[in-house]
């Protein structure tokens, strides 16, 4: 059977999606055509493969369901990576129903072009090769710049990752779309067999997806639908040189909180009057504190006034040493005792905490012995005695392979905002929203996106919200530097993210 290849930004032989390549240019990487609806699956389960790296991170279960590092493409934990990118590799995936197929679409995320047989069949085991490696793959040439990003390499500076063998090489993912002259009916599975060593570099595999059409399967960002139209977010505050970042906001009466801290790691906390908008205080001096290592404010009740500070040197392995109770008391802040969570466990050297509104609730950012991947969002409840109980992971449908960060739960105790670095996203780290939908904790609406205006193609993190005023405030590292930024953003367009 003869096929047809497509190049997105050739696009060489039929003129729908010549359409979408133009949508994509001027429209952006979300315009469609869609003269008719088209029946898009993508692979829900393995049936065989060659090799995975044996883990949670880029396992080949990571390969079913949607794109997770496409739009941007790019090296992503929830994609599948072979064991040895210099070997031979292949998999065999089921889709949910029997289709008519006249598209297949390959999302290579990192390092694309070793597509080199494509089979499809019935799900008995029986095959037809549809392409044998011609034209057709498809340049993705949106590129995620990472590199030189400070705040990053201060969150997830740790070595416990798995890393398949390979040189390292520039990101370089592409799409590969076969389109058939012939719609093969009745199709349950396909097998693809990749020429791995044809391409240097290490290697990952986002999603593979089969349409009954010849209009390309475009990726698209699950963002939040506003009511309200989103302005252009205001930057109130920025670092003055790349040696320095933000970190850890909480918003306290009419002030924004947060710490300014140097590449050593110590730094202060200031305080910074919204209506006035006037100088940041130094609050770190203010207070005289002689550590300029306990300098982050992790978590504040507005009802209790409890205030979470860490001691950054003292965060992780395991150690609960760095984190204090005080409480926020007009200018002074004033100790209450040691902060404890019972079974602890934290395989980084970070941490991120949020204390609930009424603080009967600790949400903990961090890497533990139940992570899903990487940094995932714990819960743990307050106890009787004042102590916080044994920490619980809220699920599979907020933490993933990668990194999920920043929690911020707003006063319903169900609208969560943070941030994650392994959804389909703009940059590196996306800021997100969800739902909480039972009193388990672990069943979330899935995260949608906030949109282009308020994530950048870099890293977005530390969302705290306003109720009061519906102001959204968080942190964005632009060229190196850290700033603060704000937006008005509709307190029901959040809790209505579901």
């Amino acid at each position: 059977m003869k096929t047809t290849a497509c190049l997105w930004f050739g696009c060489r032989y039929i003129l729908q999606p010549f359409l979408i390549c133009l949508g994509f240019i001027i429209g952006g990487p979300f315009a469609r055509v869609d003269a008719y609806a088209q029946k898009i699956q993508y692979a829900s389960k393995v049936l065989k493969y060659s090799s995975d790296l044996g883990g949670k991170i880029n396992s080949i279960n990571r390969i079913l369901g949607k794109p997770n590092a496409f739009p941007q493409g790019g090296e992503n934990a929830n994609t599948w990576a072979p064991k040895d990118a210099n070997l031979p590799g292949f998999v065999e995936l089921a889709f949910a129903e029997a289709q008519m197929v006249k598209q297949i679409a390959i999302f290579e995320n990192l390092n694309a072009g070793a597509v080199n047989k494509v089979m499809l069949g019935d799900g008995n085991g029986k095959y037809k090769t549809v392409d044998k490696k011609a034209s057709g793959i498809v340049l993705w040439t949106q590129k995620l710049a990472r590199k030189g990003d400070a705040q990053r390499a201060y969150y997830f500076n740790r070595k416990r990752r798995k890393i398949e063998l390979a040189d390292v090489v520039d990101q370089n993912p592409d799409i590969t779309y076969i389109l058939l002259d012939e719609a093969m009916p009745d199709i349950k599975s396909i097998r693809i067999e990749f020429n791995f060593p044809s391409i240097k570099g290490r290697k990952q595999i986002d999603a593979v997806a089969i349409s009954d059409s010849e209009e390309l399967i475009v990726p698209e960002i699950d963002t939040l639908s506003y009511q309200t139209a989103l302005k252009t977010p205001q930057v109130l505050l920025s670092t003055q040189t790349v040696e320095t970042g933000f970190s850890t906001l909480f918003l306290a009466g009419d002030y924004l909180y947060f710490t300014e801290f140097r590449e050593d790691k110590s730094g202060a906390t200031f305080k910074y009057h919204i209506p006035t908008a006037t100088n940041p205080i130094n609050l770190t001096q203010q207070l005289g504190f002689k550590n300029p290592y306990l300098n982050l404010f992790l978590g504040y009740s507005p009802i209790t006034q409890e205030v979470i500070l860490g001691d950054v040197l003292k965060l992780g392995r395991n150690s609960v040493n760095g984190f204090y109770l005080y409480k926020l008391e007009g200018d002074q802040l004033n100790y209450l005792r040691p902060l404890t969570v019972t079974a602890y466990n934290n395989y980084g050297d970070y941490s991120d905490m949020y204390l609930s509104t009424d603080a009967s609730q600790l949400l903990i950012g961090m890497e533990s012995d139940q992570t899903q991947g990487g940094f995932d969002i714990y819960r743990s409840l307050r106890k009787e005695d004042g102590n916080f109980g044994i920490i619980e992971n809220i699920g599979k449908h907020i933490n993933s392979a990668g990194d999920e960060i920043s929690p911020f739960l707003l006063s319903d105790q169900k609208t969560l905002l943070f941030s994650a670095n392994a959804y389909s996203g703009f940059g590196d780290f996306d800021l997100y929203v969800s739902t909480r939908l039972d009193d388990t904790w672990k069943n979330w609406s899935s995260p949608k996106n906030l949109g282009s205006l308020v994530n950048s193609s870099s890293f977005e993190f530390s969302p705290v919200y306003d109720e009061q005023n519906q102001v959204l405030y968080y942190i964005s590292n632009q060229q190196g530097r850290n700033v603060i930024k704000r937006v008005a953003l509709a307190l029901a367009d959040l809790q209505n993210s579901k």
